[in-house]
């Protein structure tokens, strides 16, 4: 029973033979420390300790054993508090999962704390291991998310007063969205619409902005209907120019929905017309053929 517990690392060094399983530990915490320094070196928060595995051999082997860990966790996170706003849970989803796109040498796992939110993880017993000659291209990578994060944190709350300004638009809060928010275009006038017709006008007005600049999404508010979902931004994007082209082709959605409409009441009165006109003679058609079927024959009535 006291063995039981070993059987699984007994059972890996039968496999693979401790000379073979102690490089690959070694290599595992090698790579490890070497994620951790490119982690610190950006400037991410650490919430884990620096891993072991090259301390020297005057260390007791039962407190190298226990305080060793090749486990690195990390996220983005502002300055001076314990646990992030629940918006960074959604930019360090965001950032993990871009990571796990687009820094393939390396595997990254997005996990979720109560302490913490949302964490990033980085175990290379459990997945691909960081070489050497990957470190720079990782660290690019690293750079290049954190300049989309810092500036889409920036921008964030001009962007949100932006749109306050604005009569005909509405700011929409977007569950589970890192970019800089959701939008909703109202025109004047239709405050009293029906929500099949504020979707109808906002998905058209996606479909629209998408044909000039994919930072553009259609997606659901926490109302349950639709509106325009910017995303993450970089330091020169002009929140301003992104807003006046929201405006800009909304007016022509607009525009374009109302001559629809006007020609849809155009139809709808000429299909009305013409029923009654229809109706007009069948009327007359009927009462003529009444009088034909009560006609003088040979001095006396015949109803057919």
């Amino acid at each position: 029973g006291a063995r039981l517990p070993a059987l699984p690392l007994w059972t890996c060094i039968k496999a693979c033979g401790a000379r073979r399983l102690c490089s690959r530990l070694h290599h595992a915490f090698r790579s490890a420390r070497t994620a951790y320094a490119t982690v610190a070196n950006a400037q991410l928060r650490l919430l884990s300790e620096r891993p072991g595995g090259d301390e020297p051999p005057t260390v007791d082997i039962v407190d190298a054993i226990s305080q060793a860990s090749a486990c690195v966790a990390f996220q983005f996170a502002p300055p001076g508090v314990e646990k992030p706003p629940p918006y960074y849970d959604k930019l360090n989803s965001w950032f993990g999962q871009v990571l796990q796109r687009e820094a393939d040498m390396i595997s990254i796992e997005v996990c979720e704390t109560e302490s913490h939110g949302v964490v990033l993880r980085y175990c290379p017993l459990e997945g691909s291991l960081l070489e050497e000659q990957q470190v720079g291209a990782f660290a690019s990578i690293i750079e290049a998310q954190l300049h989309v994060l810092e500036a889409t944190v920036e921008l964030r709350e001009p962007f949100q007063k932006m749109v306050q300004e604005h009569p005909t638009l509405r700011l929409v809060h977007v569950p589970g969205w890192a970019g800089l928010g959701g939008v909703r275009y109202v025109p004047v006038g239709w405050e009293d619409a029906s929500n099949d017709e504020l979707n109808s006008l906002n998905r058209q007005l996606v479909t629209q902005l998408r044909a000039t600049d994919g930072a553009f999404s259609c997606g659901d508010g926490d109302d349950g209907l639709a509106c325009v979902r910017f995303g993450m931004v970089t330091a020169d994007s002009d929140v301003d120019e992104l807003l006046e082209l929201v405006l800009s082709a909304g007016k022509e959605v607009e525009e374009s929905s109302r001559a629809l409409t006007n020609m849809t009441e155009v139809l709808k009165k000429g299909i009305e017309a013409a029923q009654a006109d229809i109706e007009r003679e069948n009327a007359e058609r009927l009462w003529q053929e009444g009088l034909l079927r009560r006609v003088p024959v040979v001095g006396r009535v015949v109803d057919w």
